[in-house]
């Protein structure tokens, strides 16, 4: 099974959990202000961070914010509620491509009326450098394959400081 990680992956995955727990409720992936109904989540990306590589070994911290907007009648306690319920829900998450992924930092505070959960994912994937010819076909980097000189250059710059 591949199972890949993006951006997308992770949000998928953040959604399907809230979908999991709150059937009932609409989910957003960018502000939508005009549509939101009590009970509503926004799920916004904050950043995206590359921290470091190593080869194709490459780490992400993905930051997100969940925003839910409570019942204004029990605004506290529906914000209490969803507090309680959001660590358990995204300590771990599945993205739809099967990788599981585990929340590191989990923030959370209420301001105007709702409530935000900062939510940190940091994750590794594995990457490579492609080239892409004239007709779309990626082009996979070999060994021994033909390479322009910026390629090789590439190739080169990613290996620097390994070299003794």
């Amino acid at each position: 099974m591949n199972q890949e990680l993006t951006f997308r992956q992770v949000l998928d995955g953040v959604g399907t959990a809230l979908r999991g727990a709150y059937p009932n409720a609409a989910i957003f992936r960018n502000r939508t202000l005009q549509s939101v109904t009590p009970g509503s989540f926004n799920v916004i990306p904050v950043s995206a961070e590359p921290l470091e590589q190593l080869g194709k070994r490459r780490r992400y911290l993905l930051t997100l914010d969940v925003i839910y907007y409570p019942d204004e009648a029990d605004a506290v306690g529906d914000c209490l509620r969803v507090q309680t319920d959001l660590p358990l829900l995204l300590e771990t998450i599945t993205a739809p491509s099967g990788a599981k992924l585990h929340a590191g930092d989990l923030v959370m505070n209420t301001a105007d009326n709702v409530l935000h959960c900062i939510a940190q994912f940091d994750y590794f994937v594995f990457a490579e450098r492609v080239t892409v010819d004239d007709d779309g076909n990626e082009i996979g980097h070999t060994v021994h394959g033909d390479l322009d000189d910026t390629d090789l250059m590439r190739i080169l710059e990613m290996q620097k400081g390994q070299c003794t």
